[in-house]
């Protein structure tokens, strides 16, 4: 879950009115209190899904008007992340660099081929990247 508050830093309740959007024909205008995100607002990644994007105005009564906290306005993204992430970046690589480790041993002993130091830095480079993937 991604919480998201926004609320004016310099401006109390008294001086300035957040609110979502207005629904009405122009002579009976009521402002919306709960929304949800119109999905086409969101650029597609190729990592994340937002699964649940609503938005809601809050107003804390028990904070007086004279301060900033009394209203905010609050976005609720829930999101999830896409398997085929998993797949491309850790699965894949793993399975490919196992194939080719194993590829070594029918080489001969005196070979001087380049093939077995590019395939090392190859699985540093996996490992590496793993680790730091790890870390975010």
């Amino acid at each position: 879950n991604c919480t998201l508050k926004f609320t004016s830093l310099t401006y109390n309740a008294k001086e300035i009115k957040m609110m979502l959007k207005q629904v009405g024909n122009g002579t009976h205008n009521h402002t919306v209190e709960w929304i949800v995100i119109d999905p086409e607002s969101f650029t597609e990644n190729g990592e994340w899904e937002i699964i649940h994007r609503p938005a809601k105005k809050n107003i804390y009564k028990h904070i007086p008007m004279e301060s900033n906290k009394h209203q905010d306005i609050t976005f609720y993204l829930v999101i999830k992340r896409k398997p085929l992430f998993y797949i491309v970046n850790i699965i894949i690589p793993c399975v490919l660099i196992s194939f080719m480790a194993s590829l070594v041993y029918y080489l001969p002993a005196d070979s001087q081929s380049p093939l077995t130091s590019i395939m090392l830095q190859m699985g540093f480079c996996h490992i590496a990247k793993i680790w730091f993937l790890s870390l975010l």
